[in-house]
């Protein structure tokens, strides 16, 4: 089975993603930065989804951690961002393999993994 890491602080998002995800993916979700960098090197997953700003080690950090490291360069990264231009903007030019806006409907975080061509 697919696996999928979730990086996010705000469990809203995350529930719904997880109740939605898990019927296809192997799920894991952690709630910061830093443990989301940590369990990438651990589980390899297929794909990434990470909320670009959270405290302390937010989503572009991550992105940018994930990037310089030989073991998870290649995973694809969708950025949960706020505001689609500037911050998915900054979100490719980081490396970023999708975008999903925060506060719009789960179904286009579900387009951009369907766009995702490791998970096919």
């Amino acid at each position: 089975m697919k696996k999928i890491l979730i990086v996010e602080d705000d469990e809203l998002l995350s529930s719904s993603s997880i109740d939605l995800l898990a019927h296809s993916f192997e799920v894991t979700k952690t709630e910061d930065g830093l443990t989301g960098l940590q369990l990438a090197r651990q589980l390899q997953p297929n794909l990434i989804i990470c909320k670009a700003n959270m405290p302390h080690f937010g989503g572009y950090e991550v992105l940018q951690a994930l990037c310089q490291s030989s073991i998870t360069a290649k995973i694809p990264v969708i950025l949960i961002v706020e505001k689609s231009d500037s911050d998915a903007r900054r979100g490719f030019q980081m490396g970023a393999n999708g975008y999903a806006i925060e506060k719009s409907k789960v179904s286009h975080l579900l387009e951009a993994i369907a766009n995702n061509a490791s998970l096919n």
